[in-house]
This record gives structure tokens, sequence and C-alpha cells, in this order.
């Protein structure tokens, strides 16, 4: 499941899948497990595969005019 599913940094994340990942089907981050190693092994993997977006998303969210939303809206990708 997605952790910001429908706001303006999912936009961002998609966008940035969509121009780094061209051939392969976007990806939701996932939240960690505290207990489960499969869950966690599931996370890690997400954002292996993802990577080249999570940083071109994170930059364009850090360039954001209003930097109180850019910095709320980082915390909820990473």
């Amino acid at each position: 499941m997605c952790f910001w599913s429908g706001s303006f940094t999912n936009q961002v994340f998609l966008q940035a899948q969509k121009e780094y990942l061209k051939d392969k089907r976007p990806v939701e981050l996932k939240r960690l497990s505290d207990t489960r190693w499969a869950c966690q092994h599931a996370a890690c993997i997400a954002v292996s595969e993802a990577l080249p977006a999570v940083i071109a998303a994170l930059e364009e969210l850090a360039g954001g005019s209003n930097k109180d939303t850019s910095l709320s809206s980082m915390e909820a990708l990473l």
C-alpha cells in the first residue's frame, strides 16, 4: 500500500517513474514491517527498483517554492 496515494507527492513520484522507468510498471513504496521479514524484503525491493525515480521525485520536491509543503512531501516519500 502506498503512503500517500492521491497526494501531490504521489503525482510527482508517478511522473518521475514514467520518465525514469519507461518500460516498467509503476511501483508503490511500501511501509517497512517491524516483524515480518518478507514484508521488509518487499519494501526494499520496491525502493531498489524505483530508486532513480525516488531520487528524481525528492529533487523535484526539494526545489518547490513552498518549503514547508516540500519538506512534508519529502518526509512522506521517505
